[in-house]
């Protein structure tokens, strides 16, 4: 076939992309002039109350689920039995952790006794760490005003907190975070006071949820008429902790406010304010103009540069396109995985918290017929969660991860967990061993692709898992060694089974693409150990080998730190 010349393609891709661009800035133009129009005085004060309305619904609904969270705990059998006896203290612990676990809100949880003396404590830190305060740590809070307003409550009140900004030693920490505390106090079944719960909020999102508006400036204020955030970058968010103020009379006698939070010392509003016209005038017109004068040159560069693109390059798309269709398809399969494996988490551990509550009910003759329907029904709730959320990650598309700092031995502990059941269906034993080469004091700790790092050590298990039930004999040894080698410029993870190996002349295959020596073929399909070979060398710059160990495979990971 005589080679396609340039110049046949770039008038025709000129013409397109103009052509494009031009339908695009009409349409543009015709549809602001439109919505100018259409934005009219009525329309603007219907669509303020229905906004301030729904704003202020939706913060309600938040603060009630953190009351909610300190409900739970104090309606707890298990949580009144320790209180009482101070017995059961790791089931509470776990009760905590699965709170603040479901709820990225929360900074900080604790139980407080009756004379100020922490008892339990949870902090969420700046790399979304859940730390458990030891007891060393916990401290005396009873000349606080947090706890003598709180004690002095009566049962089933709420004491909520200033919003305001965290101080550290007196100073506003940076960078700023806005908080929020609620309380309450906690009794025994005599009415004797035993302590506070008090939850530490984190509210920048809330806050900026709040004050997100494509229509109206948007204002949260104290009773003092300081401004406390707001979307119009005029003003100075959390302005009374700043020495420069604002000028905000307009907040007084303000008829489109609406009250938000009625705290302990002072009562915050919500206020909405229409933008002026003019403004998103001169805004879409700056838009138009921008479109005019860099999209069309813009088009022009493109098309002479996708003019220039050989027609190899379409032919060796075309095939290549069965194998990215496939590279797709696994990503987005093993992407649902994990999600759907997030997504059940807390309900899992929530169902395990109400299984465990029953035998403990049961063990203390405590569970009568009121509390069995109570935990009954929050179980069949939990369940039915947990069928929707396989609707819910139907359609779920993927998105891009970012690095987080995990410790891989607690990494592959944690996996090590979720295929538990299958090790113990199989008789086989997992082992987990560590060798530091290097001065390093965490040599395990790196920052990496965590759902990556997952999907390569749970491919290989399941692989050692298959070819163990596919081998072994009953009485042979069963089992899969994992170590992880820490040096100096790399880390290694070595797993080896007990699977009676490889065969030799399938080596060089073993990570080609649609080939398997599982026996049960429709189970093997052929791609676990080249999605993992994929993924060691795309993700992690890094190698992998495959040989014969002493009782069976042998896959040997090298990545480099560099690789992390």
């Amino acid at each position: 076939m005589e080679k396609i010349k340039r110049k046949n393609y770039l008038l025709p891709f000129i013409l397109l992309f103009v052509f494009i661009t031009s339908i695009l800035t009409i349409l543009n133009i015709s549809i602001t002039y439109y919505e100018i129009i259409k934005f009219n005085k009525e329309t603007i004060k219907s669509n303020l109350k229905k906004e301030i309305n729904y704003k202020v619904e939706q913060f309600d609904k938040n603060l009630n689920e953190q009351k909610a969270i300190l409900n739970t705990i104090n309606n707890s059998l298990v949580f009144k039995d320790y209180i009482e006896n101070n017995t059961n203290k790791n089931y509470i612990n776990d009760l905590f952790l699965s709170l603040i676990k479901s709820n990225s809100d929360i900074m900080q949880l604790r139980y407080i006794d009756e004379n100020g003396y922490e008892k339990i404590r949870l902090d969420r830190t700046i790399e979304n760490e859940i730390i458990n305060i030891s007891e060393n740590n916990l401290q005396n809070k009873a000349n606080r005003y947090y706890f003598k307003d709180t004690i002095a409550l009566k049962q089933n009140q709420y004491f909520i907190s200033n919003l305001d900004l965290n101080i550290e030693n007196g100073k506003v920490e940076i960078p700023h975070k806005p908080t929020l505390r609620i309380a309450t106090k906690v009794q025994n079944q005599n009415d004797i006071n035993k302590g506070i719960l008090i939850v530490n909020i984190y509210m920048k999102k809330q806050l900026e949820s709040l004050v997100s508006s494509e229509f109206f400036n948007t204002y949260i204020y104290d009773d003092k008429n300081n401004i406390i955030f707001s979307n119009n970058k005029k003003y100075l968010n959390f302005e009374k902790y700043i020495s420069k103020k604002n000028e905000i009379d307009f907040l007084k006698n303000n008829e489109n406010s609406k009250l938000l939070l009625e705290a302990s010392n002072e009562k915050v509003y919500l206020s909405l304010q229409a933008k002026a016209v003019k403004d998103m005038t001169n805004s879409i017109v700056s838009i138009i103009l921008e479109i005019i004068i860099f999209s069309i040159p813009i088009s022009i560069i493109l098309a002479y540069f996708l003019s220039k693109i050989p027609k190899r390059l379409f032919d060796k798309l075309e095939e290549e396109h069965d194998l990215i269709l496939y590279q797709s398809k696994q990503n987005a399969i093993s992407d649902m995985i994990v999600m759907i494996a997030h997504q059940w988490r807390q309900p899992l551990t929530v169902i395990s918290l109400i299984a465990q509550e029953i035998i403990f009910s049961h063990k203390f003759d405590m569970l009568d017929k009121k509390t069995s329907e109570k935990l009954g029904n929050q179980l069949l709730g939990k369940i039915d969660q947990l069928s929707l959320s396989i609707d819910e990650f139907r359609d779920f598309f993927k998105q891009n991860e970012n690095k987080l700092e995990v410790n891989l031995v607690n990494t592959i502990e944690d996996l090590k967990n979720i295929v538990s059941s299958n090790l113990n269906e199989s008789g086989i034993k997992l082992n987990v061993n560590t060798l530091n080469e290097t001065i390093v004091k965490n040599p395990f700790k790196i920052k990496t692709f965590k759902s990556k790092f997952n999907q390569v050590i749970i491919n290989l298990i399941s692989n050692s898992i298959n070819a163990i039930e596919n081998n072994c004999e009953i009485g042979d040894l069963r089992t899969i060694n994992i170590d992880l080698i820490r040096k100096e410029n790399s880390i290694k993870v070595v797993l080896e089974d007990s699977g009676k190996g490889i065969e030799e002349k399938h080596l060089s295959k073993i990570f080609d693409p649609y080939f398997s020596t599982n026996k049960k073929i429709l189970q093997g399909k052929g791609l676990g150990l080249y999605f993992v070979k994929s993924l060691v060398e795309t993700h992690f710059d890094g190698t992998i080998k495959a040989e014969n160990g002493e009782n069976g495979a042998k896959f040997t990971i090298t990545i480099p730190i560099s690789g992390f």
